[in-house]
């Protein structure tokens, strides 16, 4: 799409037609003038039509509202004031019409998930089943909507579009995101993708979708390992087992969850098992020293007891001979 140059004349960035006046049509509001796309009267009409017809998801992603078609783009979503002022009056009933619907199919779900929960809960209540398998079941939902859910960090409104830029801009709050590493970045979030530290492609702004789908699993693997470890320990795996088709799906596998870490590769896994032998080593020793601890006490005592039976059949001949004696 072709940037705005001059201030006198614009170029719409669909049809590509020059020599439009400002009043011709709309532009963005781009952070940077430079940066603003123009949208001509004629090509904004087709643009709302596109975009009220579109998937319930897809519309629920800009909640509705009806974005910039230029790429890349950081500005924030076209005013319902420039949009009543520049297509017809019926698509632009339509278009609040499209809005409405889409704000409610969010409360009726939001209701109707909340309506679930509760009914589940006072089920589980009112049975006394609140079973392991029951908790791993909310668990799951809890990970799904916090971790496994792209989400802005600021407003926590879910995002699911990527047009090969990893500069993202939340459409609720208008916060600049980073698609590496998901960090919120003010409003602008082109400065901070270039030198991002996760950056599979240092400098740049855009990449493929495939990278921008490793980058996800990696951001929900990481997150995910941090929240398990928080967990009970009996209750990792029935939460790992009841994840596993939603892990699958994106690609996650759980078993390198709870890896040990880069660090305990050679010398400190030798050192540990080397500390495990040697305590092998003591104890064996100090059993062995306690057997022949107990061998050699019974030999005193078996040595003992023959002494003092040897004394007692003296003593008891040298008193029959006495008695004798005595009778003679």
């Amino acid at each position: 799409c072709t940037p705005i140059r001059r201030m006198e004349e614009r170029t719409c960035c669909i049809c590509l037609d020059g020599g439009f006046q400002l009043d011709g049509g709309l532009a963005c509001h781009a952070s940077v003038i430079a940066d603003s796309h123009f949208v001509c009267t004629a090509c904004l009409g087709h643009h709302v039509e596109e975009s009220i017809t579109a998937e319930l998801h897809v519309r629920r992603a800009t909640q509705g509202m009806v974005t910039c078609p230029g790429r890349p783009c950081s500005a924030p979503p076209y005013g319902h004031s420039d949009l009543a002022r520049l297509i017809e009056q019926t698509l632009f009933d339509r278009y609040i019409a499209a809005l409405a619907g889409v704000r409610e199919a969010g409360l009726v779900a939001e209701a109707e998930e909340r309506a679930q929960r509760r009914l589940r809960a006072e089920l589980l209540r009112l049975q006394g089943r609140d079973t392991r398998s029951e908790q791993a079941q909310n668990i799951r939902q809890q990970v799904v909507e916090e971790i496994l859910t792209a989400k802005c960090p600021v407003c926590r409104q879910a995002y699911v579009d990527f047009d090969g830029c990893f500069a993202l801009r939340c459409s609720s709050c208008g916060s600049g995101l980073c698609a590496w590493c998901g960090r919120a970045c003010g409003t602008d979030a082109h400065s901070h993708v270039r030198q991002c530290t996760a950056s599979q492609r240092p400098g740049d702004l855009f990449g493929s979708q495939s990278q921008f789908d490793a980058a996800m699993r990696r951001r929900r693997t990481r997150e995910l390992r941090r929240f398990l470890r928080g967990l009970d320990v009996e209750m990792r795996e029935p939460v790992l087992q009841v994840l596993n088709g939603d892990l699958k799906d994106l690609g996650i596998r759980a078993i390198p969850l709870f890896r040990w870490p880069k660090m305990c590769g050679s010398p400190y896994l030798m050192l540990t098992v080397l500390g495990i032998l040697l305590a092998s080593l003591l104890i064996l020793a100090s059993l062995w020293h306690e057997r022949q601890a107990r061998a050699t006490l019974q030999q005193v005592l078996s040595e003992a007891e023959a002494c003092v039976q040897r004394h007692v059949d003296e003593v008891g001949k040298s008193y029959g001979a006495l008695l004798n004696e005595l009778r003679a």
